[in-house]
C-alpha cells in the first residue's frame, strides 16, 4: 500500500512526499527493488554512497525474486553512475539487461522481416491509388520515434500550449487497424494486417481511431498521442488522417541506445535488453 501511495504521489508531482514514502518502504523491506528503482527513475534523486551499499547488500538477500533482482541491478547501475563509478555502473546495467533478456521473447530478425514487408506493401503506387482517402481531421498530433529520443520532452512542451492537451501513450491507432482488418494480434503490424490493409478503405481506420481517442481533447483544439512505436504505422496514419501532424523524434545512435539500455521498460521494448538487438533496431 505504501509503495502504491508513493507511485501516486510521484504522478501528481508531490516528489518530496514520494521520496519519503519510498524510503519508508525500504525501511520495512530493505530488498524492495521496486522502491529503489522508482527513486532512480525520479531523475532528480541522487543516491548516496550508503544507499549504493544498501542495494548491494539487498542483492545478497536469500530467496530474492528475479523481478526484485532486476530492479535492484538497474537501480544499482544508476547509483554507481551518479557516483562516477562508470565501469561498475555499466557492469550492473549489463547484468540487469542480461537477466531481463532471458525473460523476453524478442526476435530482431522477425522485426526486420516485418519492416521489409511493410515497405514492400507501401509502394509508391499503393499511395497514389489512395491519395484522396482518409478523414480531414487535424485534432491529433502524433509523436513517434524511439523511447529516450526526446518524445516525452516534446510531448510536455506541446502539452503546455493553451490549445493542446497531452493524453499520453495511446494504443488506439493499432487497435483501430486490428478492428478494421478483423484480425487479433499483439503486434503493431503483422502480415495479415498488411495484406488486408491493401484492400481496405483507410477512412474507417481514421474514424475508428477518432471515436476511441478524440474525446480526450476535451475543449482543446488538439491532443498529443505520444506512442513511440507508431513509427511502424506512420504511413497508415498518413493515409487515415492526412491532415494530422506526425512528429518524428531522432537522436544520435550512442545517446539513444545507451539511454534505452539504462532503462527498464518492463514488458515493453524487448530489443532494449541486448546491445546487438538495440543496434539492429536503431
Amino acid at each position: 500500500a505504501l509503495l502504491r501511495l508513493a507511485h501516486l504521489l510521484r504522478v501528481v508531482g508531490a516528489r518530496d512526499e514520494a521520496v519519503d514514502i519510498y524510503n519508508r518502504v525500504i525501511a520495512v523491506d530493505p530488498a524492495c527493488g521496486e522502491a529503489y528503482l522508482a527513486l532512480a527513475n525520479l531523475k532528480t534523486y541522487r543516491f548516496a554512497e550508503f544507499e549504493v551499499e544498501a542495494i548491494k547488500q539487498a542483492l545478497e538477500t536469500k530467496d530474492l525474486s528475479e523481478a526484485a533482482r532486476i530492479d535492484l541491478r538497474f537501480a544499482l547501475g544508476h547509483g554507481l553512475d551518479q557516483l562516477g563509478r562508470y565501469e561498475e555502473a555499466f557492469q550492473s546495467f549489463a547484468t540487469a539487461n542480461a537477466l531481463r533478456r532471458m525473460q523476453v521473447d524478442f526476435d530482431v530478425d522477425a522485426v526486420e522481416d516485418n519492416i521489409a514487408r511493410t515497405r514492400q506493401s507501401q509502394s509508391e503506387g499503393f499511395f497514389v491509388q489512395r491519395s484522396h482517402i482518409g478523414l480531414d481531421d487535424r485534432t491529433p498530433i502524433f509523436i513517434i520515434g524511439m523511447p529516450r529520443s526526446g518524445t516525452t520532452l516534446l510531448d510536455r512542451i506541446l502539452g503546455n500550449h493553451s490549445e493542446v492537451v497531452s493524453v499520453g501513450e495511446l494504443g488506439d491507432f493499432a487497435r483501430a487497424m486490428r478492428w478494421c482488418a478483423d484480425h487479433v494480434t499483439v503486434q503493431p503490424l503483422d502480415e495479415t494486417i498488411l495484406t488486408r490493409a491493401s484492400t481496405l478503405d483507410f477512412a474507417p481506420f481514421g474514424s475508428r481511431y477518432l471515436a476511441q481517442s478524440q474525446w480526450r481533447a476535451g475543449s482543446k483544439r488538439f491532443y498529443v498521442d505520444k506512442m513511440p512505436i507508431n513509427w511502424m504505422q506512420a504511413a497508415f496514419i498518413r493515409r487515415a488522417l492526412p491532415q494530422a501532424r506526425i512528429l518524428h523524434m531522432s537522436r544520435g545512435a550512442m545517446d539513444v541506445c545507451f539511454s534505452n539500455y539504462r532503462a527498464y521498460f518492463g514488458a515493453g521494448y524487448g530489443y532494449s535488453y541486448d546491445l546487438d538487438a538495440l543496434a539492429a533496431y536503431y
